[in-house]
């Protein structure tokens, strides 16, 4: 599924940057209950790039059958960019032993 995503969004002109019309504006919000897109997301290098997430409740929690309306479901909202300014500050003091060619 998630390559499918990738490939998908890969075929909108708005979201290639390699594009005469690229808008480096445009927003995309990806909704998914895959822990995988956390990782996989940040391949995507646009600037204004986020994942909805529902919280996801494990033991006790998760075997209550109680009311499943939206109003009691908490999500999550992650900006893309900020889990790469973060990724950047934590490993940027190691940046010379992990050099990329």
């Amino acid at each position: 599924m998630k390559h499918r995503v990738k490939v998908n969004t890969r075929s909108w002109n708005a979201f290639d940057h390699r594009e005469p019309d690229y808008n480096p504006n445009v927003r995309h919000c990806l909704y998914g209950p895959d822990a995988d897109l956390i990782m996989l997301s940040p391949l995507s290098h646009d600037p204004h790039f986020c994942l909805l997430r529902e919280q996801v409740k494990f033991g006790p929690a998760a075997k209550r059958k109680g009311n499943v309306s939206l109003e009691n479901l908490d999500f999550y909202l992650l900006h893309l960019s900020l889990m790469r300014e973060y990724l950047d500050l934590e490993f940027r003091d190691i940046e010379d032993v992990l050099a990329f060619d």
